[in-house]
């Protein structure tokens, strides 16, 4: 139990990590990664904020994990599920703050890349600390195990299939929306041993745990 109680505090720090990903491709306004431009074009179809969208979208992956292979659910399935939403949702409310009104163009391309440096960094890091994963990872893991590859690979097949539905729901699509799709399965794959060699040290793991590689 203490050991479970240390993964998951380590794990903590991804979620504000990963909220402010998907914030900074929000204030870029060139498309963000294909799982949050699905939950905009929810937004867009029903009213409810993109926190909210993405609330609703984990609980159901997770009810139907919950049924096809609850061993992929614990606790962190639970934190993530319950905190993603609100960091987004907190951290756009941040950054709409401190960059107010229109960018110039030198500006959207930083917050694309510090977009795309959170998510992959978020990711790498709590993917080896297992205490669970959140359900967009639950699902790119299975796809990796479907195909025999890696979870990156998985990631890349799910944000393909995300950045249709986005399409079909009149979300904004742009060259973030690309970026993300193309590049952080990828860039998870290769820098999660790095990061998550530091992760998993300080959850305590030995040797580190393979989530990532799934």
């Amino acid at each position: 139990m203490n050991s479970y109680l240390r993964k998951t505090l380590v794990m903590l720090p991804a979620l504000p990590i990963l909220g402010t990903g998907a914030s900074f491709f929000l204030i870029a306004g060139q498309g963000t990664d294909p799982f949050t431009s699905f939950q905009q074009g929810i937004s867009l179809r029903t009213g409810l904020s993109v926190g909210t969208a993405s609330l609703l979208m984990n609980i159901l992956i997770l009810v139907f994990f919950f049924f096809y292979k609850r061993k992929l659910i614990g606790l962190g399935a639970i934190i993530c599920t319950f905190g993603i939403g609100p960091c987004i949702d907190l951290s756009s409310s941040i950054l709409h703050q401190l960059f107010p009104g229109p960018q110039p163009p030198y500006m959207i391309v930083l917050f694309m890349v510090a977009g795309l440096i959170f998510k992959v960094v978020g990711l790498s890091y709590y993917l080896p600390v297992g205490a669970g994963i959140q359900p967009l990872d639950m699902v790119a893991t299975e796809l990796g195990h479907l195909v025999k590859k890696s979870y990156g690979v998985g990631l890349t097949i799910f944000y393909l299939i995300l950045l249709l539905g986005a399409f079909l729901l009149g979300a904004p699509i742009g060259i973030g929306t690309i970026i993300a799709a193309v590049l952080v399965g990828k860039l998870v794959d290769w820098f999660s041993p790095l990061i998550g060699r530091f992760s998993s040290r300080l959850a305590g793991n030995t040797p580190p745990d393979s989530t990532a590689r799934a």
